[in-house]
């Protein structure tokens, strides 16, 4: 997004890095080490349902409130399906 709006001026000045599959790696470690971390202490993120989980650390009766929810405002499950880890079937 930074790339996008920079001047030309910016972009001649900053060549994009060149692809490293150790720092991948580490990104990728360091990724997993702070979701892990992030369910530990019960804390939630801006990217819920992508990098960090969702659906699977809920509480029961938030996850029984948000089934509840779901079937009410989308009883085919057609909005938006695989998002936040829902079960494609609520039905349990």
């Amino acid at each position: 997004i930074h790339v996008q709006h920079a001047s030309a001026a910016v972009k001649a000045r900053c060549a994009p890095p060149a692809p490293s599959d150790e720092a991948r790696e580490l990104v990728g470690e360091l990724r997993a080490k702070l979701v892990q971390l992030f369910a530990e202490l019960g804390a939630a993120s801006n990217q819920l349902g992508k990098t960090y989980p969702y659906w699977s650390v809920l509480r029961p009766d938030t996850a029984d409130l948000l089934e509840q929810l779901k079937l009410a405002v989308d009883p085919a499950g057609a909005m938006n399906p695989g998002a936040l880890e829902l079960p494609s079937n609520f039905r349990r």
